[in-house]
């Protein structure tokens, strides 16, 4: 499409979770990666609605390749353990 403005965002966060209601994420961070500036400071306002804060940028749009198959790490603990695991970064300052 000429003209978009991509960024990739919420690969992690359990859809059951997303769908699921009104209850805030604040256990879990997202990450954000996009070439558009703007953009990506849109998807990471957004994330507040979500987690209650800002989202993590994980950098160029080109690093969401590497999101994808943590999400399926993530969907195999899942199962095991039968709960619905998330990201956390520590370290961070006010994000």
């Amino acid at each position: 499409m000429p003209g978009a403005r991509l960024v990739g965002a919420f690969h992690h966060l359990s859809a059951v979770n997303l769908w699921g209601g009104a209850e805030v994420l604040d256990h879990e961070d997202v990450l954000v990666c996009g070439d558009d500036a703007d953009a990506k400071g849109v998807a990471i306002e957004l994330t507040r609605a979500v987690t209650g804060r800002a989202g993590v940028d994980a950098g160029a749009l080109r690093l969401a390749r590497q999101l994808e198959p943590l999400t399926a790490v993530l969907i195999g603990v899942n199962k095991r353990y039968k709960v619905r695991s998330g990201i956390r970064v520590s370290g961070l300052v006010d994000h």
